[in-house]
């Protein structure tokens, strides 16, 4: 199992780079985004690859992986709140 970088752009286009293993699901993302950007633990926020909103389950209740999503390496993904 392998690492990735992934690159985010944050609320006020701020940059990060993450490493995070390829097989990693995007709930394990969301943590390292929020750790990242120093974001509360409870902080709701909508991870965007491309066009597509990145779930964590699907709507038949499984769990996703950035593989799901095709997320390669030095991909590009956006941080936004999410509104209630």
């Amino acid at each position: 199992m392998s690492n990735i970088n992934i690159i985010i752009q944050g609320i006020n286009g701020d940059l990060r780079i993450i490493s995070i293993s390829e097989e990693a699901s995007i709930q394990k993302l969301k943590k390292r985004v929020k750790e990242a950007f120093n974001l509360p633990v409870d902080d709701d926020i909508r991870i965007l690859y491309i066009t597509r909103n990145l779930y964590e389950v699907d709507s038949h209740g499984r769990e996703q992986f950035l593989k799901d999503y095709q997320i390669g390496d030095m991909a590009l993904v956006f941080i936004f709140p999410r509104i209630p």
